[in-house]
């Protein structure tokens, strides 16, 4: 609230909107100054220096999640050296705890991906018809992939282990105003809900 003392202000006010007792810094509809960054978010894609980075926030237990997650596979395959793609989780309550507690405990033996691809793949078959969640599938899955099936075992019998980790992604998701998944960012660019293949291609050639 004191950039009016800046000698300066004069010029640089057009960037900004007063609100109140404050300016804030404009910016188009549905960009942001800053993007998410979380250093416990997973990521696959190119390594260092992308043209574009798309953080994805996403549920395992959401249809549209999994139709977003097959949209930016492809995304990933046609720009093999340009993309980078930042995963967190978003919760939202009931089965999602255990769904991101096995996806957690693969990422250990270095198989989230692995995971998370299968989990979304088979999505129907989480919960037994009374609505019970299918630990058992967790366990299937998990030898499928190749983890020691023990330590996977061990690690989702240890409910508090990614505590932390997932406090902090709630907090990144709370900090930018995210309120369903999916939502992406593709750089600096907000998108909340599905989109298809090829309209995240346009956004990106357009980058």
């Amino acid at each position: 609230q004191n950039i009016t003392l800046l000698a300066n202000f004069e010029f640089i006010k057009e960037f900004f909107a007063e609100y109140e007792r404050y300016y804030l810094l404009k910016t188009p509809p549905g960009r942001f100054i800053a993007t998410p960054h979380n250093e416990t978010a997973h990521v696959k894609g190119v390594g260092e220096n992308p043209k574009v980075t798309i953080t994805e926030f996403s549920s395992f237990s959401c249809e549209s999640c999994r139709d977003m997650s097959l949209a930016l596979s492809a995304v990933l395959e046609r720009y093999p050296i340009d993309v980078t793609l930042r995963f967190i989780h978003f919760n939202r309550g009931g089965h999602d705890n255990d769904l991101i507690q096995a996806a957690e405990c693969s990422a250990e033996q270095w198989k989230f991906w692995q995971m998370h691809d299968t989990l979304f793949a088979r999505q129907k078959d989480f919960t037994n018809k009374y609505g019970d969640f299918n630990f058992g599938l967790m366990a299937e899955i998990a030898e499928e992939i190749g983890l020691d099936t023990d330590k996977f075992s061990e690690c989702m019998a240890d409910k508090g282990r990614f505590a932390a980790k997932l406090q902090n992604m709630q907090k990144i998701a709370a900090d930018f105003g995210i309120k369903a998944a999916p939502s992406i960012f593709i750089n600096n660019g907000f998108v909340e809900g599905f989109i298809t293949k090829d309209k995240l291609s346009e956004k990106i050639e357009n980058v």
